[in-house]
């Protein structure tokens, strides 16, 4: 914060700074920046989220509409409808009340950790002697799959995606985002 406050009160027309913290924070670093009274205020400094700062490369680079969590669980259902005969765990419970918003809960875990159809598809293969398991990562990669492809087809992104999109935005050369050290 020191270091901040000092790049804050040079020059004001210096290039803008950005302070990355965990969503709960954001307010508590603002305030604790403002404690200091040679610091009454800034124009350049923006202390931001990883989620609003994703929001804000995407918003600049390739804007996205993104599920709410009714249109995923919506989303869903469909699909363990539409796909119910190749599952093989969750056939019997693709159409129970509250199995989408379980599923929905899964695949959320699945996507923060970066886990691909293809690396539950590897985990069904490894797991094979053990009892239903594997049966169940094959289900969730087919309704991870299928999923995937409704996002594109549809041309919306998944909310749980956000930082792996704008990630994807930073690094490609055409995004028009310059990063500093």
């Amino acid at each position: 914060l020191d270091e901040i406050r000092r790049e804050l009160a040079l020059d004001p027309d210096r290039p803008p700074l950005l302070l990355i913290a965990p969503k709960q924070a954001t307010y508590q670093l603002e305030r604790r920046l403002l404690e200091e009274p040679s610091l009454p205020g800034w124009n350049r400094l923006q202390v931001l989220s990883f989620e609003r700062l994703a929001r804000q490369i995407l918003a600049e680079t390739r804007p996205a509409d993104f599920l709410d969590e009714e249109t995923r669980i919506m989303v869903l259902r469909a699909l363990l409808r539409r796909h119910q005969s190749a599952l093989r765990i969750f056939k019997s419970t693709a159409r129970l009340t509250g199995f989408a918003q379980e599923v929905s809960n899964t695949l959320r875990e699945l996507q923060s950790s970066g886990c691909s159809p293809e690396q539950l598809d590897q985990l069904s293969a490894q797991f094979a002697p053990t009892p239903a398991l594997p049966d169940k990562f094959h289900d969730l990669a087919v309704l991870l799959r299928h999923y995937h492809t409704w996002l594109k087809n549809h041309h919306v992104a998944d909310a749980d995606t956000l930082l792996d999109l704008a990630a994807g935005a930073v690094r490609h050369p055409d995004s028009g985002i310059l990063l500093q050290g």
